[in-house]
C-alpha cells in the first residue's frame, strides 16, 4: 500500500525533529512533592501526583495528525523522572553531547535542574533509597558491571498491561474497585486499610486518565474552532464529537478471533463497527488513519487501551486522542 501524503509528511517531520530533553514533567512532580502531604499514604500520594500530571501536562496535537499524543510537551521531547532517578548536571551534559541519540538540553532546562529539580530530590529518589539498603558486596558487583539494575531508573510495572486492556475501560476498572472496596473486612483483616488505600489510589488514577483523554478532546475542539481549512476542521472536530454519541460500550468479537495469533487483528475487531461509525472513517479515509498503526504494531496495544479507558462509546474519541505513543512520530514501539 502506498504511503499517503499526510503520513509521508508526518514521517518526514518526525525524522527531521531533534530529540530534546524536557523538564516539564520533572517540574510538575517537583512542584507537587514540595507540597505538604501530611499523613497521606504512599499509594494515595503517588495517585495524586499522577492526577496532577494528567491535569497539567501540555496537550499537543500536531497539524495533520489524526492519532495524537506525546510523552512530552512536543514531538521527540523526552520527559524525565526525578522521583525515580534524578539526572545530575553531568548526566545532562552527556545526554546533550553524546554521539548516538543525543537529547538536546537547553540552557533553561539545565538551569531548572540546577536550581529547582536537583536540590529538591537530593536524597529522596527511589534509586537512592534502594541503593541505601543494598550491601557493600552488591554495590561492588554493580560498580564492576557484573549486572545492571534495570529498576533503578524505571518504575515497577511500566510495561505491564495484560489482556484486561482489550476488555475493560476505566469505568470498568472503577466498578471493579468499588466492588473490592465493598468486600473489605475492616474488623478481621489487618491489611484492610492498606488495601483500601491502594484501591482508592487506583480509582484516582482511572479518573486521571479519563480527564487526560478529555483534555485532548477539549484541545481538538479549540483547534477546530480556529481552523480555516474545511477538511482539517472536520478532522479535528471529530475527536470530541463522541461526547454527543451513544453510551453503549463497544463490545463483541468472536472469541476465536480475539484469541487468534494476530493480537492486533483480534483486538481491533470489537472496535471495528462502533469506531468506524463514530469517527466516520469512510469520509476521513480509514487507510490514512490506520496506515501508521500498521507501521508500529506495538502502538496498536496503546491505542486499544486508550480507546477503552472511558468504557463508553461516547468517550472513545476523547480516549482515541490521548494515545501516549504518537504515531508515526515515535519509531520505538512498546513490545
Amino acid at each position: 500500500m502506498a504511503m499517503t501524503e499526510r503520513v509521508a509528511r508526518l514521517r518526514a517531520e518526525s525524522l527531521a525533529a531533534t530529540p530534546t530533553l524536557s523538564a516539564e514533567r520533572a517540574m510538575l512532580m517537583t512542584a507537587f512533592y514540595r507540597q505538604e502531604r501530611g499523613l497521606t499514604s504512599a499509594p494515595m500520594c503517588r495517585a495524586l501526583a499522577f492526577q496532577h500530571l494528567m491535569e497539567h501536562k501540555t496537550i499537543y496535537i500536531g497539524d495533520g495528525e489524526l492519532i495524537v499524543g506525546e510523552k512530552g510537551p512536543a514531538p521527540k521531547a523526552a520527559p524525565t523522572y526525578p522521583e525515580l532517578c534524578c539526572h545530575t548536571l553531568e548526566d545532562l551534559d552527556i545526554l546533550n553531547s553524546r554521539e548516538k541519540i543525543a537529547f538536546a538540553v537547553s540552557p533553561e532546562t539545565r538551569q531548572l535542574y540546577e536550581q529547582e529539580i536537583i536540590p529538591c530530590w537530593r536524597g529522596r529518589t527511589m534509586r537512592e533509597l534502594i541503593f541505601a539498603e543494598m550491601t557493600d558486596e552488591w554495590k561492588a558487583a554493580y560498580e564492576a558491571g557484573i549486572f545492571t539494575e534495570f529498576m533503578e531508573q524505571r518504575s515497577p510495572g511500566h510495561t505491564v498491561l495484560d489482556d484486561k486492556i482489550y476488555r475493560k475501560g476505566m469505568l470498568d476498572f472503577k466498578a471493579d474497585i468499588e466492588r473490592a472496596l465493598a468486600e473489605l473486612d475492616d474488623l478481621n483483616d489487618p491489611t484492610a486499610y492498606a488495601r483500601q488505600e491502594q484501591l482508592k489510589a487506583m480509582a484516582i488514577c482511572a479518573d486521571a486518565l479519563i480527564r487526560f483523554a478529555r483534555r485532548h478532546a477539549e484541545k481538538a475542539r479549540e483547534l477546530a474552532q480556529e481552523e480555516h481549512d474545511p477538511q482539517r476542521r472536520q478532522e479535528t472536530d471529530y475527536f470530541p464529537l463522541a461526547r454527543r454519541g451513544s453510551v453503549t460500550p463497544a463490545r463483541g468479537g468472536p472469541p476465536a478471533h480475539r484469541a487468534s495469533g494476530s493480537r492486533a487483528g483480534g483486538a481491533l475487531y470489537p472496535f471495528s463497527t462502533d469506531t468506524r461509525r463514530l469517527l466516520h472513517l469512510t469520509e476521513l479515509n480509514a487507510d490514512a488513519i490506520l496506515q501508521p498503526v500498521r507501521i508500529c504494531p506495538g502502538s496498536v496495544r496503546c491505542l486499544l487501551f486508550l480507546l477503552r479507558q472511558d468504557h463508553r462509546t461516547e468517550d472513545m474519541c476523547a480516549a482515541f486522542c490521548s494515545l501516549s505513543a504518537a504515531i508515526p512520530r515515535w519509531p520505538t514501539c512498546m513490545s
